[in-house]
């Protein structure tokens, strides 16, 4: 009998372990195109503030270019750097900061950001999927969408 009861307890706590370790749904660009600012901007460098970490990575300083949506802002952007999108429960393995997982300074991005009240940062929209480089093609086709009135939600 106690090992019937221990068997049950031991499937129960694994059931419930995968419901609640599953990872996020996968992020998508209508949601990144709600975010509260889209700018182009220009990455100027870094601070370590803190325990750096696969989760919680430092703060990038970036120059903006141009407003793509969203009220004015400062002429810079202290953004939080993410490793991860937040669909990933354990960080990679292996995983260790370097400075060369940051961007090449002087290089141009577009951000999808949301503010990160309770710690004064702004946040990319799921971390590197809120990160796309300004090339030609990623700037036409952020500034179609806004154009053509294509994002629900604005």
């Amino acid at each position: 009998m106690k090992r019937r009861v221990f068997t049950i307890g031991v499937i129960l706590f694994w059931g419930c372990s995968l419901v609640f370790a599953e990872p996020m749904f996968a992020p998508t660009k209508e949601q990144a195109f709600k975010s509260q600012l889209i700018a182009i901007v220009e990455y100027s460098g870094y601070q370590l503030l803190g325990k750096i970490d696969y989760f919680s990575g430092p703060v990038a300083r970036y120059k903006i270019i141009r407003i793509l949506k969203g009220a004015n802002v400062s002429k810079a952007l202290d953004v939080r750097y993410d490793f991860t999108d937040g669909s990933a429960c354990l960080p990679e393995v292996g995983w260790k900061f370097s400075e060369d997982l940051m961007p090449k300074k002087g290089s141009r991005w577009i951000l999808f950001l949301n503010e990160d009240s309770p710690m004064k940062y702004w946040a990319t929209y799921r971390g590197p999927f809120g990160r796309w480089s300004a090339d030609f093609k990623n700037t036409l086709e952020v500034e179609n969408a806004l154009s053509k009135g294509q994002l629900k939600g604005d």
